[in-house]
């Protein structure tokens, strides 16, 4: 055999070991906690305030579980489809965004066609294959 149908063996073998490890063991990459100090004026604030919380921490990972917990008490635990994400953010869209905003929306996918079809098959990959963890800590300051 030649040198260079060894590396290309090897290549596969790789290739075939980590899609196997990432299929059967669906490791989670935890993203470093990010700390948001709010004031006592602040929506969020007044409910840690109200309820006597000093520490509210939000996970949301990717493949479609969301917790929210305050000074390690859990509060809330949802699950969510890509279905039901998408059906939201549409709501949200309607709800929030000004007619001009939703127009230029629209209008995205079809001067970015690249980018568009690589922002969908990560979100497919971080939904199925490799999850990523996001933590928020949310302190009263």
């Amino acid at each position: 055999m030649r040198r260079t149908h060894l590396v290309f063996i090897g290549a596969i073998v790789v290739i075939c070991s980590l899609a196997i490890y990432v299929l059967l063991a669906r490791p989670v990459l935890v993203l470093p906690t990010i700390t948001v100090p709010v004031s006592e004026s602040n929506a969020i604030g007044t409910y840690q305030r109200r309820l006597g919380i000093n520490e509210l921490n939000v996970i949301l990972r990717t493949d479609g579980k969301l917790t929210i917990t305050a000074d390690g008490q859990p509060l809330a635990r949802l699950s969510y489809t890509l279905a039901s994400l998408n059906t939201t953010s549409g709501l949200a869209q309607q709800m929030l965004l000004p007619p001009t905003a939703r127009t230029a929306m629209r209008v995205f996918p079809f001067l970015f066609r690249e980018l568009t079809l690589n922002l969908y098959y990560t979100s497919l990959l971080m939904y199925y294959v490799l999850p990523v963890e996001m933590n928020i800590r949310i302190v009263r300051g």
